[in-house]
């Protein structure tokens, strides 16, 4: 696997993206659904405007003939989600926030 397409519900917690992420792959997703919040366009994956079945094949197109370009991606990713959605940086915003309500 080297990308992912996440169509996503309306799911506040996008879990398969985040995974995507976490696993070094390129993550596709959808505007205007949570996974596309997740994606630095261009840079750890792509969003599309809409599900629309022709622009998701030529953007897998493209993504196919760059393998070097889809491993990018997924290192850009697997980066950001270690900054911003990694269990040691989820577990010390959560303790942050118990100690500003004990205050």
């Amino acid at each position: 696997v080297d990308a992912v397409l996440d169509a996503g519900g309306r799911s506040a917690a996008p879990r398969a993206a985040l995974a995507t992420l976490a696993a070094g792959k390129a993550l596709v997703a959808v505007a205007h659904r949570p996974a596309a919040d997740l994606v630095d366009p261009g840079r750890s994956g792509l969003v599309l405007a809409r599900m629309d079945p022709i622009q998701l094949a030529g953007r897998v197109g493209e993504l196919l003939s760059a393998r070097h370009d889809l491993r990018l991606l997924g290192a850009a990713g697997r980066q950001r989600w270690g900054r911003e959605h990694s269990p040691q940086v989820r577990a010390a915003r959560l303790a942050e926030l118990y100690d500003r309500v004990r205050r």
